[in-house]
């Protein structure tokens, strides 16, 4: 930390702990540097503790978080909508995601950093060099942003401790971020970057599978081109083309039994050219799976925000495209050859946490005739600190492709609305959803009651919808005792109910 490039940092102190202390005084020292140049953000995070009680371990990315770790949450917009947190522990491995206001954390996000750590006779340091290109921020000559500086600190309890205070008689966390002013003349990214690649395959079968010494058969070396292009408008605006990508440098997906439950199976989208914006498209009803564009061809997507206006449009051509059936009790597969999708996201922040918003999703089926189109409106209304409402009406139109290969569900099987069947017989339908929510959060009184319903024609060919047919209500309402000192730290005595 003797480096002259520190030599003018800014320097957050005066930490206090969230839990299991209410802005009390941390038990542990706690420095966090902070400095820039042209292209990067760097953090330094100076922690005093005893060294023997540190946890770490050398683990994967976003393997972290049992571990002690040092983090940053950082809003660049401060419109409390979502917000970057870039994490690592002891030993310098990453962890990060992307905080939503009012959903959950996207645990799946990646950011392109460097991070270093060790641990030193009275605790660890760990240093951070977060690029300008890899963040998203306004294009202001000077910027000022909204964050605070996150540390975990797992012993007897898992306490954590923060550099702006936290209220718990507010649940809007983005709302009570303090502010980083000062940084000049930056810039998010240059104005294209391109990701090319190439491919090579060739295989070989044997001669004679009877006669082992019959050699191999082999058939001509293929190669595959790749072209991904991203271009900056601005820093608030950004385009991306896709021609026949390639995402074999994606780590692979972790494993889910699927023994118990008759419903497909989601997985976390790592594609960077799909995580670009992709909290924009996120919805209490899943409009939008990006993982329904499987093998894309060729695919455009362009996010932009102007003031407190967000527009986000995506289109691909798949050549393999999934189709996930809803039904009452499970859902089915099926797998159709080409498709070509557009997606088109539209919202608008208001106040503090509040938003309204519409989406409309068309897949168009190329080998056979055939469509899925939907078109909804979403809001969320923070009507006091502590109060907010949120909702969500969508509604779908179904033409199904003629092809009894694709499906061919139980002689006699009905959408049990119109006489409608649930092979795929190029019958067309019309189907809705909804949502409704009221949360009310406290430091010690919460509740949140939840309203979803579908009809049994409702489907999403775009996004992730397993089961309709059905309407659900719960209400869970409880207190929360808090208790310093003590063997119990909360006590939280609670109501679920649900019909």
């Amino acid at each position: 930390m003797d480096d002259s490039g520190w030599r003018d940092a800014g320097i957050a102190t005066s930490f206090s702990e969230t839990y299991p202390g209410d802005q009390t005084v941390p038990p542990i020292g706690i420095e966090v540097w902070v400095t820039y140049d042209d292209h990067n953000l760097y953090l330094a995070y100076l922690i005093e503790d005893a060294p023997g009680s540190i946890r770490a371990n050398l683990s994967d990315r976003d393997a972290i978080w049992q571990d002690d770790y040092v983090g940053m949450i950082l809003d660049p917009y401060r419109d409390n909508a979502w917000a970057y947190f870039i994490a690592a522990n002891p030993f310098g491995i990453q962890g990060d995601s992307k905080i939503m206001g009012a959903g959950p954390e996207d645990v799946g996000f990646d950011v392109v950093f460097r991070s270093e750590g060790r641990i030193t006779e009275s605790g660890y340091q760990v240093e951070m060099a977060i690029p300008f290109r890899s963040l998203r921020f306004p294009d202001s000559p000077v910027q000022e942003w909204n964050l605070t500086f996150w540390i975990t600190h797992p012993r007897e309890s898992r306490s954590t401790y923060s550099w702006a205070s936290v209220d718990r008689d507010d649940p809007c966390m983005l709302c009570q971020l303090g502010s980083l002013a000062g940084i000049h003349g930056v810039r998010p990214a240059g104005k294209i970057e391109l990701l090319p690649a190439v491919t090579g395959s060739q295989f070989a079968g044997i001669v004679d599978p009877n006669v082992p010494s019959s050699g191999l058969d082999n058939d001509r070396v293929t190669t595959d081109l790749s072209l991904g292009a991203k271009y900056s408008f601005s820093s608030n605006a950004i385009a991306d083309v896709a021609i026949n990508p390639d995402f074999s440098q994606i780590e692979a997906d972790a494993a889910q039994v699927d023994v118990n439950t008759t419903f497909a199976l989601s997985f976390p989208e790592r594609r960077p050219f799909f995580q670009e914006g992709a909290d924009l498209f996120d919805t209490p009803i899943d409009q939008v799976y990006s993982r329904s564009i499987n093998n894309p061809s060729a695919a455009a997507k362009f996010t932009g925000r102007f003031g407190r206006s967000s527009v986000g449009y995506i289109g691909a051509v798949d050549e393999d495209t999934p189709i996930i059936v809803p039904f009452e009790d499970r859902s089915m597969l099926a797998a159709t050859g080409k498709s070509y999708s557009n997606v088109l996201r539209y919202r608008r922040t208001y106040g503090t946490g509040s938003w309204v918003g519409g989406l409309v999703t068309d897949r168009r089926y190329l080998d056979s005739a055939g469509s899925g189109s939907t078109v909804g409106l979403d809001a969320r209304v923070r009507l006091t600190r502590t109060l907010s409402v949120s909702g969500q009406l969508v509604a779908s139109h179904t033409a199904e492709q003629s092809d009894s290969l694709l499906l061919s569900p139980e002689d006699g099987a009905t959408l049990f609305e119109g006489g409608h069947t649930a092979a795929f017989d190029g019958e067309s339908f019309t189907g809705y959803a909804a949502s409704f929510s009221v949360d009310q959060r406290a430091r010690h009184f919460f509740a949140d009651f939840d309203f979803s319903t579908s009809n049994p024609a409702f489907r999403a060919a775009n996004g992730f919808v397993t089961q309709n047919s059905i309407s659900r209500s719960t209400l869970v309402s409880g207190y929360q005792f808090y208790f310093e000192d003590a063997f119990v730290e909360r006590l939280m005595p609670h109501v679920i109910t649900g019909y």
